[in-house]
């Protein structure tokens, strides 16, 4: 059994870099294609869900922003959320110039990438323990 893990061990890191690899190019398309401006929290968004194994509650929160294109207000659902955010706060969010209705958090679109290529480059190093060291 063990042997196995450590055959089926390699894809854990190259699914993670190919996860990162994924995120951070519609990230940076983003960027490309979207328009930067500020907006305003004006709520929190929280929504609950049931875990099925131990039937405890848990819940996620993300910020509700206001945003004005052109003279017309938007709102969206915030992609990211920091404990440090309050109502009233100023963020820098990035909107689609063809449908200004879809918007992102700028500080949130690297955050995911971030944490998977971070994972993706500390899985690497037990494959050389396992393929070097311990077969040694």
């Amino acid at each position: 059994m063990f042997n196995l893990f450590i055959k089926l061990y390699p894809i854990i890191p190259c699914i993670l870099i190919t996860v990162t690899l994924i995120l951070s190019y519609n990230a940076y398309k983003k960027i490309k294609n979207y328009v930067s401006t500020e907006g305003e929290i004006i709520d929190f968004y929280k929504s609950t869900s049931e875990m099925a194994i131990s039937n405890e509650a848990t819940y996620s929160v993300s910020p509700v922003i206001m945003y004005v294109v052109n003279g017309k207000e938007y709102k969206f659902k915030g992609n990211f959320y920091s404990t440090s955010m309050k109502k009233g706060d100023k963020t820098e969010i990035m909107y689609n110039r063809e449908n200004p209705e879809k918007a992102v958090i700028k500080k949130g679109l690297f955050f995911a990438p971030l944490i998977t290529g971070i994972l993706g480059v500390c899985s690497i190093f037990p494959v050389f323990i396992f393929r070097f060291i311990i077969r040694a």
